[in-house]
């Protein structure tokens, strides 16, 4: 079954609680995933798919570790499987570009409401 896994990360400087707290706020941003993975100040994982398991996966997640005092990296990362993925064009791409663009929303709203 075919895999891909993209990866990006970004330093924001602000202490790790609040880019969690900034991170886990999912009323704020509409967003109802099925969360699979909760360690707090650490670790966000959520899933999704597409009608059955076997066609596509999708697994995103966050790593959160302190860098440096006050300094917080963001490992961000989405892991898919499935049939469908040999047929993705270039919706990974997309994908990869909208990681990037979703870190620095992150880091801009996190230092700008410490």
């Amino acid at each position: 079954m075919p895999r891909t896994e993209l990866r990006s990360e970004v330093e924001i400087n602000v202490p790790l609680a609040h880019v969690y707290a900034v991170l886990n706020d999912f009323a704020r941003y509409l967003l109802k995933p099925r969360v699979t993975q909760v360690t707090e100040n650490g670790e966000l994982r959520w899933q999704g798919g597409f009608l059955f398991p076997f066609l596509l996966q999708a697994e995103h997640f966050f790593l959160l570790s302190e860098r440096a005092a006050g300094v917080t990296r963001v490992v961000q990362g989405q892991n898919f499987s499935g049939f469908l993925l040999r047929f993705s064009g270039n919706a990974l791409t997309l994908a990869a570009r909208g990681s990037v663009y979703l870190n620095q929303a992150l880091k801009k709203r996190a230092e700008s409401t410490r």
